[in-house]
C-alpha cells in the first residue's frame, strides 16, 4: 500500500511553490484554492475550527486527485504525529466517510475496511481506543447487516476471503441510493411525504380503467402488490411482466430527440441496442428482449379498432405495433384506455427510481461525457435513453393516429400530461413530453395544432415558457427552487454547469497543485443533486400495468416518425 509521508504543508495567499493556497471567502474565513493532495488531507485533520463545508467537498471528489488507500494512509501519518490530539477529528473523519460512501468504496472492498479496523485497532494507542473504536465499528455493523457473520470476520484477525462478495453485495443493493445518509430507501416511495398529502397518510386511489379494476385483487392494482406501503423494487418493477422476464428499454433512436438546449442530458443518448447486462440497480430497466413475433401480427394501430373491449386473449404478453398498446396478462393497454393524471403518477414513479439511483460518483467523474460513459455513468446513460424513449413514445402516440381530429386529441392529451407532470413536479417528464411535442415531426402538423382548442395551445404556451434555455434556463431554474418536494429535476441543468465548470476550470494549476476552487464548485452541484434526491419521495401506489406499458410501448424512430408525420399532413 501506497503511504503518504506525513508533511506539514506550507500556506501562503499567493500563488507561488507553497504545498496550499488560501485565499480569503465569501464571509472572510480562508478557502483553499489550490494544495497537494497531502497539504489536503493535513487540513483535513488540522483545520481549526473544523471546516465542515471543506470536508464535504473533500469526501464527496477525493477520489479525483488520491485513492481511498492514500487518504488512509495520510489519516494513519497525522496519528502517528500528533496521537490523542487528533484522534476524535480522524473518528469524525472516518466516521462520515465510512457512513456517507460506504458502496463507493467499502461495499466491494473488505480488505480496504480490513485495513481501516485494524488502524483502528492495532495502531491506535490503548488510551485512545475507547475515542474511535465503539463508534466505528457501530456503524460497519449497520452497514453489514443483516449479515453479521461479515462483520465478526471483519472484525478478526484471520482473512477469510470466501465471505466477501456475494454477502456485502445484497447488503449494498437493499438501498437504491444509500448515500442519501439523510434519507430512508429509495423504494419507499409509498411511504414518503407525496404531493398534498401528510406523512404516512394512505396514497391517492389508482385511476384505473374498468378492465384494470376488475383485474385488482388484494395485492393490490394489476398484481402489483400491496398499497401506498410497498417498495417499488418488489411492486412497480419485479412484478410488471414477472419476475423471470422484465422486457428492456429501447435505446434512443437519436440523441437529438432533445432540443438543442439539452445538450448535457442527452450528450449520453443514442444507439439502438437494448439494455442486456445484469446490474442490480434498476433491474427493471434490463433483461431479455421484448417477446418476438407480436409486432408482426399487428401491422396497424387501426387492427384493434374492431375490438370492443380492452381485452385481448393473448397469454404471453408483449409489444402490439406503434400505437397498438402493449399486451399486459390479457388485456391490451392503451394510452386511449387511461386516466392522463395517472400516467403522469406512474411516469412520475418511474423517473423518481431512476433519479434517486444516480450515485454522486458519476457526477463527480463527469464520465457521461466521455468514451467509458456505460461503464462509468451508467445510471445517467440509463436516464438519457429513458428520456429519449419517452419522446419517441410520445410522438409516435401522436403520429399513430389517421384520423386527424382523433390525432388532434391525442396532441392535447400530451399538453395535459405535461400539465399533470408540472403539478407533481416532475420536471424531468415535462422537458421529455414538450421535447416530444416540439419535435420536427409533430411541429409540423399544423392542421392537427389547429384543431386543438385555445385552452390547450395556451396551456402549452405557458408550459413552454418554463422550460424556454433562454438566461440559462433562468425560468425553469427559478421554477424548480420555487417547487415544494418532492421533485424530479431536470438533470440536465446541473449536467450543464458541470459540464461548464469542468470545461472553465482545470483539475491542476500551472504548478500541479489540485485546483480545489473546482471542485469545491463541482461538490457544490453535485450536493445539490443529493439533496434533490432526498426528496423525491413520492405517496403515490404503483399500478405495475401501466409501467408495464409506459416503458414497452413500442416508438418509432426519429427518421420513421418524420415519414410518419409526411403521411399524416403531407407537404
Amino acid at each position: 500500500m501506497h503511504r503518504i509521508l506525513s508533511l506539514t504543508p506550507k500556506r501562503s495567499s499567493s500563488m507561488g511553490d507553497e504545498a496550499i493556497v488560501l485565499v480569503p471567502g465569501t464571509g472572510g474565513e480562508s478557502v483553499v484554492k489550490a494544495a497537494t493532495p497531502l497539504a489536503l488531507a493535513d487540513r483535513l485533520v488540522h483545520a481549526m475550527p473544523v471546516d465542515y463545508d471543506f470536508r464535504a467537498t473533500f469526501l464527496l471528489t477525493f477520489r479525483e486527485f488520491m485513492s481511498p488507500a492514500e487518504l488512509l494512509a495520510a489519516l494513519e501519518a497525522a496519528y502517528a504525529k500528533a496521537g490523542s490530539a487528533v484522534v476524535l477529528r480522524i473518528a469524525d473523519i472516518l466516521h462520515d466517510w465510512i457512513g456517507r460512501y460506504w458502496t463507493i468504496d467499502f461495499a466491494e472492498d473488505t480488505d480496504f475496511l480490513r485495513e481501516i479496523m485494524s488502524f483502528v485497532h492495532d495502531r491506535v494507542s490503548a488510551d485512545d481506543h475507547p475515542v474511535i473504536a465503539p463508534r466505528l465499528e457501530e456503524l460497519v455493523q449497520s452497514k453489514l447487516l443483516p449479515i453479521p457473520e461479515s462483520f465478526e470476520a471483519i472484525m478478526s484477525p484471520a482473512h477469510d476471503s470466501s465471505i466477501t462478495t456475494p454477502a456485502r453485495r445484497a447488503s449494498s443493493s437493499l438501498l437504491v441510493a444509500p448515500w442519501l445518509a439523510l434519507s430512508g430507501p429509495a423504494g419507499s416511495m409509498g411511504t414518503g411525504s407525496g404531493p398534498h398529502s401528510p406523512s404516512g397518510a394512505e396514497p391517492p386511489k389508482p385511476l384505473l380503467p374498468k378492465f384494470l379494476r376488475r383485474s385488482v385483487g388484494p395485492g393490490g392494482p394489476s398484481g402489483g402488490g400491496g398499497g401506498g406501503n410497498s417498495s417499488p423494487s418488489t411492486s412497480v418493477f419485479s412484478n410488471l411482466t414477472g419476475a423471470s422476464a422484465v422486457p428492456s428499454i429501447p435505446g434512443s433512436a437519436s440523441p437529438s430527440s432533445y432540443t438543442s438546449s439539452d445538450v448535457a442530458s442527452i450528450i449520453v443518448g443514442g444507439g439502438s441496442d437494448h439494455f442486456s447486462e445484469t446490474v442490480p440497480l434498476n433491474a427493471w430497466f434490463i433483461g431479455p428482449s421484448r417477446p418476438s413475433g407480436l409486432a408482426s401480427r399487428f401491422t396497424s394501430p387501426l387492427s384493434l379498432s374492431a375490438t370492443s373491449s380492452s381485452e385481448y386473449a393473448h397469454g404471453n404478453g408483449g409489444v402490439l405495433a406503434v400505437g397498438g398498446g402493449v399486451v399486459v396478462g390479457a388485456y391490451v393497454i392503451r394510452f386511449a384506455d387511461l386516466e392522463i393524471l395517472e400516467v403522469a403518477r406512474q411516469l412520475t414513479l418511474l423517473e423518481t427510481e431512476l433519479f434517486r439511483a444516480v450515485s454522486p460518483m458519476e457526477l463527480v467523474s463527469m464520465a457521461w461525457v466521455k468514451s467509458n460513459k456505460d461503464a462509468g455513468s451508467p445510471t445517467i446513460v440509463r436516464m438519457a435513453r429513458w428520456s429519449n424513449h419517452v419522446v419517441q413514445w410520445a410522438v409516435s402516440e401522436i403520429l399513430a393516429v389517421r384520423d386527424l381530429r382523433a390525432r388532434a386529441a391525442v396532441f392535447e392529451r400530451f399538453i395535459l400530461l405535461a400539465q399533470e407532470l408540472l403539478r407533481l413536479g416532475n420536471f424531468n417528464g415535462v422537458k421529455e413530453i414538450l421535447a416530444a411535442l416540439s419535435s420536427s415531426a409533430i411541429h409540423r402538423l399544423k392542421k392537427t395544432r389547429g384543431l386543438a382548442s385555445r385552452k390547450s395551445l395556451k396551456t402549452l404556451d405557458s408550459l413552454n415558457e418554463i422550460v424556454l434555455p433562454a438566461l440559462n434556463s433562468k425560468a425553469l431554474r427559478a421554477s424548480m427552487r420555487a417547487a415544494d418536494p418532492p421533485m424530479v429535476p431536470f438533470p440536465g441543468i446541473i449536467q450543464t454547469d458541470l459540464v461548464f465548470v469542468t470545461t472553465v476550470l482545470k483539475n491542476r494549476d500551472d504548478r500541479g497543485r489540485v485546483h480545489f476552487a473546482r471542485f469545491n464548485k463541482i461538490a457544490a452541484l453535485v450536493l445539490e443533486w443529493i439533496e434533490w434526491q432526498e426528496h423525491a419521495t413520492y405517496n403515490l401506489e404503483p399500478v405495475p400495468a401501466i409501467a408495464t406499458y409506459l416503458r414497452d410501448a413500442k416508438t418509432w424512430s426519429e427518421d420513421d416518425a418524420y415519414a410518419r408525420s409526411l403521411v399524416c399532413e403531407p407537404r
